[in-house]
């Protein structure tokens, strides 16, 4: 938002959203690559609780701020209809990653990148390796701080992707904004189907049960 209201292009806009979501993805991987003695659970808490702390001393306790220039936020946040441009998207990766997951020919043939990633290849199986039994993993000749680190830094790059939807719908943000999302997240998950220990799980789990939730906190007004 800070970046936005200086009036730089858009996609100045973007790079800075998903470069300081990927610093934090960083900051947690390093923290439980130094520290593998530490949950992961609490360690992304604990670092939400800085982050917000961070943006505190920058808007002032309780502050907010609005965005000036929206011209790239509409786009983004368009609707067709009532319907807004991100459902489509979620549809469409959801759709394909059921397809790819099926058991059709033509879904055996159709490449979803995440579902392929995860499901298909070397990296993909090393992470569901890490997840079942890290030591076991380790002893497999799998690097596999190297792959938490990495997974953390994704996480974080698309956390700042996900920012700038939830931007697009407010056109602002304040030191509360997404205040509960991580047991919103948490919930979609072991709803999904996928362990909160690691190696169990799959996306289309996951989609579904997302959708599901989202439904349901829209339905009953919340």
């Amino acid at each position: 938002c800070i970046v936005c209201n200086t009036n730089a292009p858009f996609i100045v806009v973007v790079i800075t959203a998903l470069g300081v979501g990927t610093i934090c993805g960083a900051v947690n991987g390093f923290i439980l690559t130094k520290f593998q003695e530490l949950p992961p659970m609490i360690v992304t808490l604990a670092t939400q609780i800085i982050f917000r702390g961070i943006a505190e001393v920058t808007l002032g306790a309780g502050g907010s701020i609005a965005i000036t220039n929206t011209d790239g936020f509409r786009a983004i946040g368009g609707k067709v209809g009532n319907i807004p441009y991100i459902l489509f998207l979620v549809l469409i990766l959801g759709v394909l990653f059921a397809i790819f997951l099926g058991k059709s020919t033509f879904g055996r043939r159709t490449y979803a990148i995440f579902a392929v990633i995860l499901g298909k290849s070397t990296f993909g199986r090393r992470v569901y390796a890490i997840g079942t039994n890290r030591l076991t993993a380790y002893y497999s000749g799998v690097h596999v701080q190297k792959i938490r680190f990495i997974i953390y830094t994704i996480m974080g790059t698309v956390s700042g992707l996900c920012a700038l939807f939830l931007v697009s719908s407010s056109y602002g943000a304040n030191t509360t904004t997404g205040n509960g999302f991580e047991m919103d997240a948490i919930a979609m998950a072991v709803f999904g189907g996928i362990s909160s220990t690691g190696g169990k799980g799959n996306l289309a789990g996951g989609i579904i049960s997302a959708f599901i939730i989202v439904c349901l906190r829209v339905g009953l007004g919340q």
